[in-house]
């Protein structure tokens, strides 16, 4: 792809999800998370952005690409996106072994700081495997982050639910996935932007997950624990996807009750009686 589009999301809450179709971050504000904190208007880029790639019986095939300094795009495969589309959300098409494709669709849910981003096998195919790394940092979307040792490398578990704290008086970046989640701190350095300016991402593990057709994988992503609980992501329900009105409710009326006949008493000869 010679021509790169860019998408951007927005939200009354405040928040914000943007990119472009390589994956590839062209400007510091580009985030898969933006969000304010709490009770200020202070925003802060939470997760970067992420690398994807799927294994396969033939191999391995990657969903994003990244660009380093200087100028170099690892892994460079473009190629793979037969598609992409930034409406009604931006949806990526990808071709990754023989006649097998993987779709990527991102959200951001009306009215909360949450992102989910969903990936489908399009085929009926078997021994297919997502992994996803995610970036998150907690700066100013004018800023530019460094690796440091003050940020929190720790990933805290409770339950279905992952959580880091990167640094003081930032909001929580909270995670859910039907997956597995390996703890694997690392340090990425040198994304580069287009202006050439540079900065270090942090990565606190990868998701895997089987992909199976009619089967969808999602992420989901929040500004905080209360933003996923006030829209409802339960572990025995947790898909909140693509509705860009919440579903009105639907009201029942009662049909009248009919009145029950009475039981009749049949009277057999020992004198005993049977209800029907």
């Amino acid at each position: 792809m010679t021509h790169d589009p860019t998408w951007s999301l927005t939200n009354s809450a405040g928040a914000s999800s943007s990119g472009s179709a390589s994956g590839i971050r062209h400007s510091r504000t580009q985030a898969l998370l933006a969000a304010r904190g709490p009770g200020s208007d202070r925003a802060f880029v939470l997760v970067n952005g992420f690398e994807a790639w799927v294994d396969h019986p033939a191999g391995r095939s990657h969903l994003a690409s990244q660009r380093y300094a200087p100028g170099i795009t690892n892994p460079d495969e473009a190629s793979r996106i037969e598609s992409f589309t930034s409406k009604p959300r931006p949806t990526w098409r990808f071709k990754v072994e023989g006649d097998a494709h993987v779709t990527q669709e991102i959200e951001l849910l009306p009215d909360r700081a949450v992102a989910a981003v969903r990936w489908s096998i399009a085929e009926d195919r078997r021994g297919f495997t997502l992994h996803v790394r995610p970036f998150i940092s907690g700066r100013d979307p004018e800023a530019l982050h460094h690796q440091n040792e003050v940020l929190r490398t720790h990933t805290e578990k409770r339950g279905w639910k992952l959580s880091w704290r990167p640094y003081e008086g930032v909001p929580e970046i909270n995670a859910y996935a039907m997956g597995i989640f390996d703890e694997d701190p690392l340090w990425y350095d040198n994304f580069q932007f287009d202006d050439g300016a540079t900065e270090d991402l942090f990565s606190p593990g990868i998701f895997h997950s089987p992909l199976f057709y009619g089967k969808p994988f999602e992420l989901i992503l929040s500004a905080g624990w209360e933003e996923v609980v006030a829209g409802m992501i339960l572990p025995e329900h947790p898909v909140l996807w693509a509705e860009t009105e919440a579903p009105r409710a639907k009201t029942m009326r009662k049909a009248a009750r009919k009145p029950k006949p009475k039981a009749k008493v049949k009277v057999k000869n020992q004198g005993k009686s049977k209800r029907k």
